[in-house]
């Protein structure tokens, strides 16, 4: 298969200088005064680029001359049984990599001969999802720079609820501490001034509105977070977005 995420990436920055374009041209239409910097030559001559890209990355592609692969094959057979077969021969799991590195380095063995090896890497095949369920554009990836985009996506999310628990566990103390001080006043006679009043009143809003933040745009977040992964199908992008909703509820 190759590795579209380029043009992917082309066509959609060309989707959104025609978008931009449609926008100017219809400022210009109504008379309006159109933004500092932004010249409608400029932006079709951008266009015009980023279509010559295209055609390019696409001609390439249909004559076989792109060398932009990633390393992913999809094969058919004639019947469900055939396939079956296959991968019971052919099945790699991590920790069959593993064995290989104690028989490579303790035992000093080569096990490669238990695995299909091309061009001195080792082949593994899994059950291919439905093509519609394939996120394309994310299959050029490799394995090092999605662990360390997930690494990074988990632990902004760890970030963002510390802030967020911080942010709620501070006003909640804030306002316990003073309405304790109104108490002990008014236990004693002493008069509660109408600022205090008003910081309590300024806390409890401050503490409802971070919990309707982290109800409602915390989701927003957590789906781009999940999309910076770059996952390879629609069901594990799904999965990424449930795990790190469960992260949170038991945070």
């Amino acid at each position: 298969a190759f590795d579209i995420h380029e043009y992917v990436e082309v066509v959609i920055a060309k989707k959104k200088k025609n978008l931009l374009l449609r926008k100017i041209v219809a400022l210009q239409n109504h008379g309006k005064k159109l933004p500092i910097g932004v010249s409608i030559e400029k932006i079709k001559s951008e266009i015009e680029a980023l279509q010559i890209q295209e055609d390019s990355i696409e001609k390439e592609a249909m004559a076989g001359k792109s060398d932009n692969t990633v390393g992913v094959v999809f094969v058919t057979f004639k019947t469900q049984k055939d396939a079956l077969n296959f991968l019971s021969r052919i099945k790699f799991k991590f920790w069959h990599k593993f064995k290989m590195q104690i028989d490579k380095y303790i035992l000093c063995k080569d096990s490669n001969k238990d695995f299909l090896v091309f061009k001195n890497k080792i082949l593994y095949a899994e059950r291919s999802p439905e093509p519609n369920d394939i996120m394309w554009q994310n299959l050029g990836y490799k394995g090092s720079e999605l662990m360390k985009r997930r690494l990074t996506t988990t632990f902004v999310t760890f970030i963002i609820l510390v802030i967020c628990f911080a942010a709620i566990y501070g006003a909640s103390v804030g306002q316990e501490t003073i309405s304790k001080g109104m108490k002990d006043k008014k236990a004693k006679g002493i008069p509660v001034t109408k600022e205090e009043e008003f910081k309590i009143w300024a806390l409890s809003i401050f503490a409802s509105f971070i919990i309707l933040f982290i109800n409602n745009i915390l989701l927003v977040i957590i789906k781009v977070l999940t999309s910076y992964e770059k996952h390879m199908t629609l069901t594990t992008y799904s999965l990424g977005v449930g795990m790190k909703l469960s992260f949170v509820i038991s945070f």
